[in-house]
């Protein structure tokens, strides 16, 4: 991995855990997270990135450089077209998050299909066992999915 690579993805983990972690609004995340993963070394990263369950993704739905650990079928559902289907393999990254999730009926182990996207930067819209549910785009991209096929 290039050391531009090396610094992007420790920047994406730091970004990662900031908006996941700490609650940070993603602005704030991303500056802070400049300054931060400027200093930090890729043994903390990888540190972080264990923690944290090995994130694929940073919170805009980018895929975080150099994750050979992630399989090339796991994606989240922002990042899934419409009408493309997977099983839920981890929700989100925090207690409550994976809690609100679930309540709205996602689980680990569940068949979604990403049924549509609202303009202008809605919800995607999901089917869960018959049932549609809108997700915002920010916890979408916190939804890690095997996909079909």
């Amino acid at each position: 991995m290039s050391d531009e690579d090396r610094r992007h993805r420790r920047h994406q983990l730091v970004e990662r855990f900031l908006v996941d972690v700490l609650s940070l609004p993603g602005e704030y995340a991303h500056g802070e997270a400049t300054k931060i993963s400027a200093v930090m070394s890729d043994d903390v990263a990888e540190a972080l990135d264990e923690f944290m369950q090995h994130p694929g993704v940073c919170p805009d739905g980018n895929p975080i450089p150099g994750e050979d650990s992630h399989p090339k079928d796991i994606a989240t559902i922002y990042s899934m077209e419409d009408g493309e289907e997977g099983t839920v393999v981890q929700l989100g990254y925090g207690m409550g998050q994976r809690q609100h999730l679930r309540n709205l009926g996602l689980r680990e182990g569940k068949i979604i299909c990403v049924k549509g996207r609202q303009i202008g930067g809605g919800p995607i819209i999901i089917d869960v066992d018959g049932m549609e549910i809108a997700l915002g785009r920010r916890l979408a991209s916190r939804v890690l999915i095997k996909k079909s096929g």
